[in-house]
């Protein structure tokens, strides 16, 4: 069976929060998240897109859905608007070392 949507949808997601250290936390955990993906791509050699940094920089009722957690047309469009640099870059370095 296939299970459409997330488990959070239309749930009231504070009382979870709340009982994980609030909103602080919640950010301090975010914060680990992001420099562990730094450090993962400083030992690979990986790219990586600071999307946070984009989202970040925007008012959150303008890019989050009603539910408050996932990203609406707006939130996503300032992610591809944040991609498609990287990304052209990466295929313009790729085409050049393919000759």
């Amino acid at each position: 069976m296939l299970a459409l949507g997330s488990a959070v949808v239309g749930k009231d997601l504070w009382p979870m929060m709340q009982a994980s250290g609030g909103q602080v936390r919640c950010d301090e955990r975010v914060d680990e998240y992001r420099r562990g993906a730094a450090e993962v791509t400083l030992r690979t050699g990986c790219s990586l897109a600071r999307i946070g940094t984009a989202l970040d920089a925007c008012d959150p009722e303008s890019i989050y859905a009603a539910d408050g957690t996932h990203l609406n047309d707006a939130g996503h469009g300032v992610i591809a608007d944040f991609l498609a640099p990287m990304l052209e870059g990466l295929l313009s370095r790729a085409r050049k070392r393919a000759g």
